[in-house]
């Protein structure tokens, strides 16, 4: 799994299971109905270490190499095959569908519960087209050293984020 795993994560995975109460009959249940108490179990985590995530750790999980590896294939089809105005819109639909893609695949194939590191990893996907130029780069104001600049502080920034929801 790909969840960052913080220092609570670690707390709560080693508390232990609130143990199952045995079946109880409701007083007063003349209909032969039970009543079954809430039990507790720990959350599911990346918890084999039984530590939280380092930096570099945390900087791995948040950059969705897999969508910024597809984004970079699409781009070139683009690049080769259109120009002018039909350009920029298929450079949008192609950074829309990465950042869309992010989120889901994260979710529902590395099972990332986390939406606050959902939110992230989508933001860094967005922080590398914009470094890489994508659809930013059809606009006049846009110039290559934004966008290192931009990825570079994001770097430096994202692993200090410890994801708690």
């Amino acid at each position: 799994m790909r969840t960052v795993v913080t220092a609570k994560d670690i707390r709560l995975a080693a508390a232990p299971p609130v143990p199952p109460r045995t079946k109880r009959r409701r007083r007063g249940a003349v209909d032969g109905s039970e009543t079954h108490p809430p039990t507790r179990t720990p959350p599911t985590h990346d918890t084999d270490t039984n530590a939280a995530d380092t930096y570099t750790e945390r900087l791995l999980k948040f950059i969705p190499a897999e969508s910024v590896a597809g984004y970079l294939a699409l781009d070139g089809m683009v690049r080769s095959g259109t120009d002018g105005d039909q350009r920029r819109v298929w450079l949008i639909v192609i950074a829309t569908f990465g950042a869309l893609f992010t989120w889901i695949y994260l979710e529902r194939v590395q099972a990332v519960k986390k939406r606050q590191q959902l939110a992230i990893s989508t933001a860094s996907f967005v922080i590398w087209v914009f470094a890489i130029g994508g659809v930013f780069a059809t606009f006049s104001w846009y110039e290559p050293w934004q966008g290192s600049v931009i990825l570079t502080m994001a770097t430096l920034l994202l692993s200090l984020i410890e994801p708690e929801w």
